[in-house]
């Protein structure tokens, strides 16, 4: 039993490795940097991307649930 609670023990490090490593490749900066752009440019377009899709999400929602279009 105590060798495959070990083999168990190192699976969890490998996975836990690898996903440290996946997200160290996920960078603003890093894909800023391939775009020719700046972070904070990269930021502002991120963030009037998402404030838009939330707003017509959330506008959508409330308006079908009132039984207005």
């Amino acid at each position: 039993m105590a060798s495959s609670a070990e083999g168990d023990e190192g699976t969890v490090v490998a996975l836990a490795g690898v996903l440290q490593s996946g997200f160290q490749e996920l960078s603003l900066n890093k894909l800023a940097t391939s775009l020719g752009a700046s972070e904070q440019a990269l930021r502002l377009i991120i963030s009037i991307f998402l404030a838009t899709y939330l707003s017509f999400t959330l506008e959508y929602h409330f308006n079908a649930g009132l039984g207005k279009q």
